[in-house]
């Protein structure tokens, strides 16, 4: 009996090990299969698209950051060159300023009393290019001269080189006829004339380059503006310079 017993407990465990071994070899059949479902076909052809996706959206990203950083070094490099530039350009003061003829007529405007105005002005500009190796070119330009915001006339200039260490003078006169004021504006502006205290502004738009040796640089934008100048400060020997600057690129 012993004997008996001693088997039945050794092949009691047996039985048990093999039902175990069963339950092993059914969950490595499930996991096999669903390895088998997740390389079906439908599978692969969307990992296939996520992965275009992702390469799509990483392409897109490298070409907008690259685009990004040409414009930044672009704009610097425009930035560098327009303020070098700026301190190349020539120097313009003005020189003498003054109404050289005024004639006003009254007249009655819906009721209210104008003056009829027929208006002269006089502007003498020195122009001098400092620079001692760099030759400066102005293409056309037009002055518009102008009297307590009330324009007085415009004069177009021709295009002229100056080269290194040169001075040029432009005469900007002007001449409106039938400028209509108002009596307060008649009376301060015949007043101005007869006590030599006129107060002209010059704005000139134009374009400008720059010459040295093989290297050129034409059709920059130029803004030449002369603000508030004073005929009695002149004729007292201060200086009035006018504010010149490249305003943009185009």
């Amino acid at each position: 009996m012993a004997v008996g017993s001693d088997v039945f407990s050794t092949v009691s465990p047996q039985k048990h090990n093999k039902g175990g071994r069963r339950v092993a070899f059914s969950d490595v059949d499930a996991k096999e299969g669903g390895r088998r479902d997740s390389c079906s076909p439908s599978i692969r052809r969307r990992r296939d698209v996520e992965h275009k996706k992702s390469c799509c959206f990483r392409c897109c990203a490298c070409t907008c950051l690259s685009v990004l950083a040409i414009l930044l070094i672009g704009l610097l490099l425009a930035s560098t060159l327009v303020f070098f530039l700026q301190s190349e350009l020539p120097r313009i003061r003005v020189e003498t300023c003054s109404i050289s003829s005024i004639d006003m007529t009254r007249t009655q405007v819906n009721g209210k009393t104008v003056f009829l105005t027929d208006l002269g002005t006089n502007i003498l500009l020195n122009v001098t290019n400092r620079n001692e190796r760099v030759a400066v070119s102005f293409g056309p330009l037009k002055a518009n001269v102008s009297w307590e915001d009330i324009g007085v006339g415009e004069v177009r200039f021709a295009g002229f080189f100056l080269d290194s260490k040169l001075v040029s003078k432009l005469n900007v006169s002007t001449r409106v006829t039938g400028a209509t004021l108002n009596e307060d504006d008649a009376e301060q502006l015949q007043k101005q004339k007869e006590e030599h205290n006129t107060v002209l502004t010059v704005v000139m738009r134009g374009t400008v380059g720059f010459h040295v040796g093989w290297f050129h640089l034409q059709r920059l934008p130029l803004l030449v503006r002369c603000s508030e100048i004073n005929q009695a400060a002149l004729e007292v020997g201060q200086d009035q310079e006018c504010g010149v600057r490249i305003y943009a690129f185009s």
